[in-house]
């Protein structure tokens, strides 16, 4: 993809959308789904969901780590300990270009957005019980 030549072909790029059940489900509801299709995209969601709430807490860890390090940077400083202060910077540099690594990708990606994940979680869910109290199950007695 990011070594492409050429711009992508208009139906490549039409194919592409139509595969993406998730914008699918924002533009014309989940109503038009069926209930197999939509207990699938339900456990996609939260599969991203997770993904999202790991990488969050990877990018929070790498920028507090970061924050620690230099910390023992200064204390190196105060003790003129040269050689804790540069592995203490170059530690810094690592969990910080990591920080921001991580904080750039996310923001990226169309799909990486916490915000519209849980609504259309939610929206799905809520098509899911309405369908349950609408058709609900039947005894095994009845027949």
């Amino acid at each position: 993809m990011l070594m492409r030549k050429s711009p992508p072909d208009f139906w490549e790029k039409m194919e592409n959308e139509a595969n993406d059940d998730l914008s699918l489900l924002v533009e014309v509801g989940p109503s038009h789904f069926s209930a197999e299709h939509l207990l699938e995209l339900r456990q996609e969601l939260r599969e991203q969901i997770g993904t999202f709430g790991r990488r969050q807490r990877l990018s929070m860890l790498l920028g507090a780590t970061g924050a620690a390090w230099f910390l023992v940077a200064v204390l190196a400083i105060l003790l003129q300990w040269v050689w804790l202060l540069i592995s203490a910077f170059v530690a810094m540099l690592f969990c910080m270009g990591g920080f921001t690594f991580i904080l750039l990708w996310k923001k990226g990606r169309p799909k990486a957005r916490l915000g519209e994940l849980e609504y259309s979680l939610g929206a799905l869910e809520e098509e899911l019980r309405k369908r349950s109290v609408a058709y609900p199950k039947r005894s095994r007695d009845a027949f």
